[in-house]
């Protein structure tokens, strides 16, 4: 089989449950086939989930992050993404190593190993007697026991103030509170997360980087994003866990190679590391996968990966992040491509390279799909 530009954005349409017969039932079991979902935008979180499971339902969501079948975390690359419960341990420790730069720096300005365990146990009193807590209120809390936070500008003034006493930058403390297992991000208020009691969640043992089960847990790790983003390469993985593309490409060959009873058999062909009925589905649902798709900002087909060259032109990804700051725009795909970008100001726009007769009836589509899927 000859492999197109066109032939690998189809099959990773087809790889994501973004057709029927790869779609899950349950949200739960969406993020299971991805094993994280990228979740910066809380409000990006529904629909991304919704476009992969058979029936689409807020509520539904709402209730697995509630019972916290779901969480939000950052286990990896200093990005927030959604996983299940059974996967947040092992993946934040498995992991763990990549942020050690990190750590040391949060030790310099004051946030120790010490001072974190302290917060945690202030914040793990108040769960345990009021339940899952805002971030506003956790701060609020530390604040009376004399842990103060803030921004990072806060804090720089302050000390140029002269302020005594520790004053930490928030996002880290809640950084190294998620990276080393005790916070995680639960049931849902508005458009935000409260956040929970992680040591709830079911726990693993010898995954860290120096114990015995390290390489076979990195090989799973492969397996999983091969098996729910594939055809992937070791670039693409690299870029994903944040891993160096070395450890990336052993992790990718240990996927692929072939046990008895395995659950998500990968195998790698021309096109990359993916699940190995791929070349089936594709020949019997790349019409489907065709289809027109609404997306919200950073969704997984196309953060996902280090090469989506196949999904959006250098037009296409200059339209869905014009300034290169980070902040992606919402999209929408035909026919396995970007055709048209979302404007915060003029709403959905095609981008230049579209071959099609640009229609406001498809735009108008696309946006009620969206509206379907976010729940607006």
């Amino acid at each position: 089989m000859t492999y197109t530009a066109l032939t690998l954005s189809l099959a990773r349409i087809i790889s994501q449950g973004l057709v029927e017969e790869t779609a899950a039932d349950h949200p739960t079991a969406a993020v299971d086939n991805m094993l994280a979902l990228q979740a910066q935008l809380p409000s990006s979180i529904p629909w991304a989930i919704n476009l992969r499971v058979k029936e689409p339902s807020v509520r539904a969501i709402d209730e697995a992050f509630e019972s916290a079948e779901l969480v939000r975390s950052w286990p990896m690359r200093g990005t927030i993404h959604v996983t299940s419960a059974q996967d947040h341990h092992w993946l934040r420790q498995v992991l763990r190593h990549r942020y050690r730069t990190w750590m040391r720096s949060f030790e310099e300005e004051g946030l120790t190993r010490a001072r974190i365990e302290e917060a945690a146990q202030i914040a793990y009193s108040r769960i345990a007697s009021e339940g899952p807590q805002s971030r506003e209120e956790l701060c609020a809390v530390w604040e009376q026991e004399g842990i103060r936070t803030g921004t990072r500008p806060q804090r720089e003034a302050a000390l140029q103030a002269g302020e005594r006493g520790t004053f930490l930058d928030r996002r880290n403390l809640f950084l190294a509170l998620h990276i080393e297992g005790f916070l995680v991000g639960g049931p849902k208020r508005g458009n935000s997360f409260l956040f929970c009691d992680a040591r709830a969640l079911p726990l693993a043992e010898g995954v860290a980087q120096g114990e015995g089960n390290h390489e076979a847990a990195l090989a799973e790790l492969a397996r999983r994003y091969a098996w729910g983003h594939g055809p992937v390469s070791a670039e693409d993985l690299a870029r994903w866990a944040g891993i160096p593309k070395r450890e990336a490409a052993r992790a990718l060959e240990g996927a692929a190679q072939e046990k008895p009873g395995q659950d998500f058999p990968i195998i790698h062909t021309p096109m990359g590391y993916h699940r190995a009925d791929l070349d089936a589905l594709l020949r019997t649902h790349a019409e489907e996968a065709r289809s027109l798709i609404s997306f919200p900002s950073f969704d997984e087909i196309h953060v996902g990966y280090a090469d989506r060259s196949c999904l959006a032109d250098a037009q296409a990804e200059h339209a869905i992040c014009p300034t290169k700051n980070g902040m992606f725009r919402p999209f929408i795909i035909e026919n396995g491509c970007v055709i048209a970008v979302k404007d915060p100001r003029a709403g959905y726009q095609f981008v230049e390279s579209y071959k099609g007769i640009p229609s406001s009836e498809l735009l108008e589509q696309a946006e009620a799909i969206a509206q379907v899927m976010s729940g607006n």
